[in-house]
């Protein structure tokens, strides 16, 4: 069974008031995580290992079952 979950209509949920139009800074992350099992549909079979160090814009990982993705 899929772990998807698909929503055909959307929903209408009433809330009081408005939210604070305020923005604030968060701090920049130099570490990132990708984990395989997060991506539905498609079964990803790694490029790096764990661990590793990446540029921006490297490949990670491919589909087992179409290289092109």
């Amino acid at each position: 069974m899929s772990k998807d979950i698909k929503i055909k209509k959307g929903l209408t949920i009433q809330l009081k008031g408005e939210a604070e139009k305020t923005l604030s800074k968060a701090p920049r992350s130099r570490t990132f995580a990708i984990r395989p099992k997060d991506f539905h549909l498609i079964t990803p079979k790694m490029v790096v290992k764990e661990g590793a160090k990446v540029q921006a814009g490297e490949v990670l990982f491919y589909s087992k079952s179409e290289e092109s993705i």
